[in-house]
């Protein structure tokens, strides 16, 4: 009875596919942290539905669309754990954004496929299709650069820092609030949810914030975002980054 139950548990286990918050956690375990959720206000991320394949809404104006909210799912059996050709990229997600295998001092290390759909108001679904992020590394901290091509895009937030090409590269800087699971947040910390200006993450066993950067710009229909998670950066070096990309 033994042999059967591990049987039928190694079955399980090959067929299970853990999204992207499950892969946060792990990391956060590998890490010595405590596993805890991660969401993320859509008015300040136009494209990072990917970032932890969470369910995110809020209304804003799209192309064409009126765009309530998106959500978005990985599976890692996909990830591509090296830095992949632009032919490998146009296998996997059928378009080819611009990326570099250097940004300043990070190096391309790997990149995530995604699954991605948007939807309006009324649940009924815009667009959807795969995606695809590249995480760069530097002495163990990471930046992600995200793409889409998707036609139901957000509206770009944040405040121009920079202009490439007739490209607006838009930039945004907030807070991330991990908290215990009865956390109860205050009216001030409500408001800025709201406003996109922090994330509360619930699940730690203490009170822990951070500071996380995001900097995001449209090209050639395609758009693109970084995202800091543990490094602040400044506007000026993300700026550079985008450049980088929006010249190679």
């Amino acid at each position: 009875m033994d042999n059967k139950i591990k049987e039928a548990l190694n079955c399980a286990a090959e067929e299970y596919s853990p999204s992207d918050k499950v892969y946060d956690n792990i990391l956060m375990e590998l890490k010595g942290e405590k596993s805890m959720k991660k969401s993320f206000n859509i008015k300040r991320f136009a494209v990072c539905a990917a970032v932890a394949a969470v369910l995110l809404t809020a209304g804003v104006t799209a192309a064409g669309h009126f765009v309530y909210y998106a959500e978005s799912g990985a599976d890692l059996r996909d990830r591509i754990d090296h830095a992949p050709t632009k032919e490998e990229v146009a296998e996997t997600v059928g378009y080819v954004p611009k990326y570099t295998e250097t940004l300043g001092d990070y190096k391309l290390v790997s990149a995530q496929p995604s699954d991605s759909s948007y939807y309006d108001e009324n649940n009924n679904e815009l667009a959807s299709g795969k995606e695809i992020s590249f995480d760069y590394d530097y002495e163990g901290k990471t930046i992600s650069l995200f793409t889409s091509d998707s036609p139901a895009q957000f509206e770009q937030t944040g405040d121009v820092v920079a202009t490439v090409e007739d490209v607006d590269i838009y930039y945004s800087k907030f807070t991330n609030k991990f908290v215990p699971p009865d956390y109860k947040p205050t009216a001030e910390e409500e408001k800025q949810v709201e406003e996109g200006t922090l994330n509360i993450g619930y699940g730690s066993d203490e009170i822990r914030v951070s500071e996380s950067e995001y900097i995001s710009w449209t090209d050639e229909e395609i758009t693109y975002s970084i995202l800091t998670t543990d490094n602040v950066l400044g506007e000026d070096v993300l700026a550079d980054m985008a450049e980088t990309i929006i010249n190679s």
